[in-house]
């Protein structure tokens, strides 16, 4: 489009050269008018061409605001990257690894031409979250992955957060009983009383939909002595979002709690694990890696991978 108008731009100089350096009567300078007639014709053409490039500049600027949802999600999940270098120096990732994840799931998303452009969009944001969890969550030790994920989950659906569950989440070891006001049923253990009697005070709306009396007795002592609890909650319980069911599990059975926590970062990223997959250097090599990158790894004891390098 610039180099349209420069074009634009010369033609008039040339015009009206052309007019201060001619002498006696325009009319009967046909030199002139000849010159004048091919600096119109050019003209034309170039104000057409430069109509139908501004309204395909308009027509991408379009198509770019349609993908922007993709685009700011794509910013979110390289910053979450960059914020693992807190927990530990060895967790950096160059912004060129971020960018080749980022073009890798457009790439790999081309048969979405016939989907609607929501579908589009919700297809590539998922791929992307798969794509970059897989890739870092390797790079993690495995007690970091859980982490990484909750930092994942909050940042991508912070309205399944809301402020005042997050901070009882947050401060549920910090709560001691209150002897004043016990309200608890009589099955409430003395070791779980302190933060359940916090849930009473801090989130009524929840206790509310827990549905905790001496009615439901029976179906809570049943849950609590379950070996996995998080998988579902007592038949009384109604209408809990997911990190409500993990508040529950904080509360009554807190040993279970890292395995609720992983269910519940599965579910909102719609991931089938928060462990990677296996890992396969013959891939790595050729398809994640080019010559000018060297490939770290890092083994604990018992792993050695020499005999797959061998076999490369």
């Amino acid at each position: 489009e610039e180099e349209y108008k420069m074009q634009l731009a010369e033609l008039e100089e040339e015009l009206l050269k052309q007019l201060a350096s001619t002498e006696g009567s325009l009319l009967d300078n046909k030199e002139l008018i000849e010159a004048l007639n091919q600096i119109k014709t050019k003209s034309s053409v170039v104000k057409d061409s430069l109509e139908e490039s501004h309204s395909l500049q308009e027509a991408l600027d379009k198509q770019r605001e349609e993908y922007r949802p993709f685009a700011n999600q794509g910013s979110v999940v390289y910053f979450l990257m960059q914020d693992l270098r807190a927990v530990s120096h060895m967790y950096q990732f160059a912004l060129s690894i971020f960018m080749r994840l980022f073009m890798a799931t457009l790439s790999s998303n081309k048969d979405l031409h016939n989907e609607s452009l929501d579908a589009k969009i919700s297809a590539l944001k998922q791929s992307l979250v798969e794509r970059v969890f897989a890739y870092v969550s390797r790079s993690l030790f495995k007690e970091d992955r859980l982490l990484f994920g909750l930092h994942m989950a909050l940042s991508l659906h912070p309205e399944k957060f809301p402020d005042a569950e997050r901070d009882f989440f947050m401060n549920i070891t910090t709560y001691a009983v209150d002897p004043e006001h016990n309200s608890a049923p009589a099955w409430i253990d003395t070791d779980i009383l302190a933060p359940y009697q916090a849930l009473m005070k801090a989130l009524p709306d929840v206790h509310k939909k827990l549905n905790i009396s001496e009615a439901t007795a029976a179906d809570w002592q049943s849950w609590m002595h379950q070996p996995t609890p998080e998988g579902k909650l007592p038949v009384a319980v109604t209408d809990v979002t997911v990190f409500q069911q993990a508040i529950s599990v904080a509360v009554f059975r807190p040993d279970r709690l890292p395995v609720a926590l992983e269910r519940m970062v599965t579910h909102l990223l719609g991931l089938d694990s928060i462990n990677p997959p296996t890992v396969n250097l013959q891939h790595i090599a050729e398809e994640e890696t080019n010559p000018a990158e060297p490939i770290l790894m890092i083994t604990t004891p018992g792993a050695d991978p020499s005999q797959e390098w061998t076999e490369m």
